[in-house]
């Protein structure tokens, strides 16, 4: 095994502990991490920082390009703002208010494209992120 895959076993055992999931690890629970695109879809997860938001991001190691959040619990953009990636999946997501503050962070983090549920979403919202990212709106499909 490669050193960043024995990394996704301690990150998950890291995420599974930020965001109080006490099940038993087993290796299909393991985050998914090849070239360059990290997968938690449909998991349980909303805290990707040590402590609730303080001090390291347990994915900052993997240099991800594309981040999978699609049908997790993830609300709030402060939970990835030190990553640095183009694409970010959050289709099925419920986030917070999504304002020109946070758009801001995610264009610190160098983001292009984003993949959306806009019925998730108020008309605002929608039309604010249009104006800053390439949307792909998962609902309209």
């Amino acid at each position: 095994s490669t050193p960043i895959d024995d990394y996704a076993i301690l990150a998950t055992v890291m995420l599974n502990a930020n965001n109080r999931i006490w099940s038993k690890v087993s290796p299909s629970d393991h985050i998914r991490y090849e070239a360059g695109e990290i997968d938690l879809s449909g998991r349980r997860y909303r805290n990707f920082r040590n402590y609730y938001g303080h001090g390291l991001n347990i994915l900052e190691p993997f240099d991800a390009d594309y981040i999978d959040l699609s049908d997790t619990l993830f609300f709030e953009f402060q939970q990835i703002t030190d990553l640095t990636f183009r694409v970010l999946n959050i289709a099925g997501c419920s986030v917070n208010e999504v304002n020109k503050s946070r758009c801001a962070m995610m264009e610190r983090c160098k983001l292009e494209k984003l993949i959306v549920d806009s019925k998730l979403l108020s008309k605002q919202e929608f039309i604010l992120l249009e104006e800053r990212f390439d949307v792909v709106d998962l609902s309209a499909q």
